[in-house]
């Protein structure tokens, strides 16, 4: 979890620090002539915001709500391997039903090679 908050918030900050380049970008551009060449570096700076905005970011929000669903799944093997292969699939079956996840079901699927230990 922590590295998916650190994750978002890096891509936050850099999509902030795009935006700040694009607006004096945007400002220095209008004080050029059409035709300028200094003219196209600007418009890149304007152009490499807009995608990061489009490309990136939407992945922030995405993150903030893998977040906010607290998956426990990770922490949850150690109880699985008790069970056996049957019941650790309904545990399972359940938590997909209740999260939404697939997860889940390969957790179950995995834990017929944990029955042996």
């Amino acid at each position: 979890m922590a590295n998916r908050f650190l994750e978002m918030m890096s891509e936050t900050v850099v999509g902030w620090l795009l935006l700040e380049q694009a607006v004096i970008a945007e400002a220095a551009a209008a004080k050029l002539a059409a035709d300028h060449p200094d003219r196209a570096f600007y418009e890149g700076k304007r152009f490499g915001a807009l995608f990061f905005a489009f490309n990136v970011l939407p992945g922030v929000a995405a993150k903030a709500q893998m977040i906010a669903r607290e998956d426990r799944t990770a922490l949850d093997i150690r109880s699985l391997r008790s069970l056996r292969p049957e019941r650790a699939l309904r545990s399972a079956e359940w938590r997909a039903k209740k999260r939404g996840a697939a997860l889940a079901l390969a957790l179950a699927f995995g834990s017929g090679a944990m029955e042996d230990r």
